[in-house]
């Protein structure tokens, strides 16, 4: 069971649609590049899982600090390269996702949490890149209803490309892209949230 810490999400890697192309299914990603490092003569403990009946992992809260440290060290340190970090909590590990720099890079990252096993994913966009984006699109909102579209979701999938979703896709995919040429979007189908309220039946 892999968790998602903060903003970042975890989820098999699709392929990011271009401008002038079709994105692509979502896929299974094939298995993640990078590297990974733990504490030097140290022996990472095979996860416990939860007992019945519950979703609690006893090394979830160990992880989920270290979690906090990668990612604030990242956003400050490294915002050019850093893009996301995840729990895995199966494999009691957190999973970095970061532009490939160099192995000083890493290093650094690993003795941020030494007694924690860290692997390395090969991203192609920082967070920080990302987020510019998405930030960009969704200021378009107002534009792009004005036309009829109504962007339902504005996200991004971590290290990869920001994802708009919308009512028809495969309708619109193509005068979207069109609009920000250079930027790496997929675009796919996510209807309007419908937000809960309390008390109400």
């Amino acid at each position: 069971m892999r968790v998602p810490i903060l903003l970042t999400l975890l989820a098999g890697l699709a392929a990011c649609g271009q401008p002038g192309s079709a994105a692509a299914p979502h896929q299974p990603a094939s298995p993640p590049a990078g590297s990974s490092c733990a504490q030097a003569g140290t022996a990472v403990p095979s996860p416990v899982a939860p007992s019945p009946g519950r979703s609690y992992w006893p090394h979830q809260d160990s992880l989920m600090d270290a979690a906090t440290t990668v990612q604030e060290a990242g956003e400050q340190r490294w915002p050019q390269l850093y893009a996301g970090v995840e729990l895995d909590l199966e494999q009691n590990l957190l999973q970095v996702r970061r532009i490939p720099s160099g192995p000083a890079v890493d290093q650094a990252m690993c003795a941020l949490v030494p007694t924690v096993t860290v692997r390395f994913v090969d991203a192609v966009h920082s967070e920080r890149q990302l987020y510019a984006w998405q930030a960009s699109i969704f200021a378009d909102r107002p534009y792009w209803q004005r036309r009829g579209i109504v962007l339902n979701g504005i996200s991004t999938e971590p290290g990869l490309c920001v994802v708009v979703a919308i009512d028809d896709p495969a309708r619109h995919w193509a005068t979207i892209t069109a609009r920000y040429p250079g930027l790496p979007i997929r675009v796919e189908h996510g209807g309007e949230a419908v937000p809960l309220v309390v008390g109400q039946t």
